[in-house]
């Protein structure tokens, strides 16, 4: 019979294993992560996922549940940097709180199809691309010093100062489009 103390040793000594295999099934998406775990992206799921999207041109904001147009805001955008906010999918990443803006949500940018285009074009930087397919696979924020720049944010505050990179809303809007921005729902620019 095994005594007592070697078992309890034979235990101990699993636990380093236990803990990274329980933390790589977190990774590869075997068990649901609950929200704001780390800052990973939390996939909204698909029969109720709303999405938005940006018309550049109109310079507003469509949110959509399914099919069905829920709603359009306006938006400020700064015309001369347009570039900041280039067509394709992006999802929201994460919401975080900043000094002049109540709420303020970061995209996952920039997304894997637009790193591989900036890759082939020969934009990007030696090793970039590899950073960003990893951010991508854990559900990171991809990495913001590359040369497509930093992260796309969707923030309130009013329509007078557009920015680089940033998609204003009025206050008023921001709040009443809240619930539907969570980590993962799609944001496509056009």
């Amino acid at each position: 019979m095994v005594s007592t103390s070697r078992r309890r040793g034979s235990i101990q000594s699993l636990l380093p294993f236990a803990i990274a295999a329980s933390l790589l099934s977190v990774f590869w998406g075997l068990h649901p992560r609950p929200r704001g775990d780390l800052g990973r992206t939390e996939k909204a799921p698909v029969a109720t996922a709303a999405c938005l999207v940006l018309d550049r041109a109109k310079a507003r904001l469509e949110l959509f549940k399914g099919d069905a147009l829920l709603g359009v805001f306006a938006t400020a955008l700064d015309a001369k940097n347009l570039h900041r906010l280039p067509p394709g999918r992006f999802s929201i990443h994460h919401q975080r709180a900043s000094e002049d803006h109540r709420r303020e949500y970061l995209l996952a940018y920039p997304s894997l199809e637009l790193a591989r285009y900036a890759q082939q074009q020969g934009w990007l930087e030696p090793g970039a691309l590899a950073r960003v397919e990893e951010a991508h696979r854990y559900g990171l924020l991809p990495p913001q010093d590359t040369r497509l720049g930093p992260a796309i944010r969707l923030v309130g505050g009013g329509l007078d100062r557009p920015k680089a990179g940033v998609i204003h809303l009025d206050d008023e809007d921001l709040e009443q489009l809240a619930p539907f921005l969570s980590a993962g729902v799609a944001v496509f620019i056009r």
